[in-house]
């Protein structure tokens, strides 16, 4: 495994990775689906295209749950299906196209060789705390303050899309 490689589970236990030249879903029952350009999850299932370099695109809906994987030649015919079973989010499909968990590998990779970035930024960070609480008392409009909340806010809310990757 290199730096850049990276294994997953995904929400419904299996797992994918990207240690081939593609994407790779790994089903329990020894099936596979490789190459895969993008997906989202939903449902219990995953569900998105697959692309080889210079080849037409192809597209699948996986059931992670039955272990099942169903493959489409055209757009339309995938579109219908994820229609006809109810796998089209309503609020928002969530597209990945790399690895979502952010915060449990990017975050020790970006402090460990870009230090001269990171460690300022900690600085700033820290000092910003300090000064929201000795000189703003964290009054909510005051300027430290806001960057501190803004800042958290931030990173909460990366760590909630790090813990549910699935489409609403």
């Amino acid at each position: 495994m290199g730096l850049g490689e990276w294994r997953q589970k995904t929400p419904y236990g299996n797992e994918i990775d990207n240690f081939t030249d593609g994407f790779t879903l790994y089903l329990g029952n020894e099936i596979t689906v490789k190459n895969i350009g993008k997906w989202y999850f939903y449902k219990g299932h995953s569900i998105g295209d697959i692309g080889e370099y210079g080849q037409p695109k192809k597209y699948f809906v996986a059931d992670e749950l039955k272990k099942e994987v169903k493959y489409f030649d055209e757009e339309i015919e995938w579109e219908n299906y994820i229609n006809k079973e109810d796998l089209s989010p309503i609020i928002w499909t969530r597209w990945h196209h790399n690895n979502w968990k952010v915060l449990d590998d990017t975050v020790l990779i970006f402090y460990l060789f870009y230090f001269f970035v990171s460690i300022p930024l900690t600085i700033l960070f820290v000092v910003a705390v300090v000064r929201a609480y000795r000189r703003e008392k964290f009054k909510i409009n005051k300027p430290y303050t806001i960057t501190v909340l803004v800042t958290l806010g931030l990173i909460v809310l990366r760590a909630v899309l790090d813990a549910f990757p699935q489409s609403i």
